[in-house]
């Protein structure tokens, strides 16, 4: 079963039948997303919704930063390894946070050399492929230009 078949399958049972089993319609979209045991819950057994929360958030501080937070990215993967966090899990809120970068950039309708420069060192810490990101931006640029109603400036 394909990701957004599992996704929409996973919404429309829980719109249609309130009581549906939830449990396996989300087992169904973990399977699709290629999840491992370690990686299917929330987080890690091994850790708390506190050191999740809290990395997460240094996560997005260290993104916005950049690239003058670049120093700080290996001490905070090795912080992710050692709490216990899963590759998949780990990969998958780099993605999100990727995303919501580039919507913080582009909420002015203006993107100058110094966001272009914090995009790029994002890209290449993340190590997400050129055409990866490229797809996730055009996305992101397409929300913008129907929310705000205008194409992005380049003011680099």
């Amino acid at each position: 079963m394909s990701y957004l078949k599992s996704v929409i399958d996973y919404v429309t049972k829980r719109q249609q039948h309130p009581l549906v089993d939830l449990a396996e319609s989300k087992r169904a979209v973990e399977d699709a997303w290629g999840l491992g045991e370690a990686d299917r819950g929330p987080l890690p057994a091994a850790s708390s919704t506190y050191d999740w929360t809290q990395w997460r958030k240094k996560l997005q501080r260290v993104l916005d930063g950049l690239p003058a937070t670049e120093p700080e990215w290996e001490p905070m993967m090795t912080e992710a390894r050692a709490l216990g966090f899963g590759e998949a899990a780990i990969h998958n809120v780099q993605i999100e946070e990727f995303t919501l970068l580039i919507r913080r950039v582009v909420a002015d309708c203006v993107l100058t050399a110094d966001e272009q420069t914090k995009l790029e060192s994002a890209r290449r810490l993340l190590s997400i492929p050129a055409d990866e990101a490229e797809r996730i931006a055009q996305g992101v640029l397409r929300e913008a230009s129907a929310f705000f109603g205008q194409p992005l400036r380049d003011e680099s």
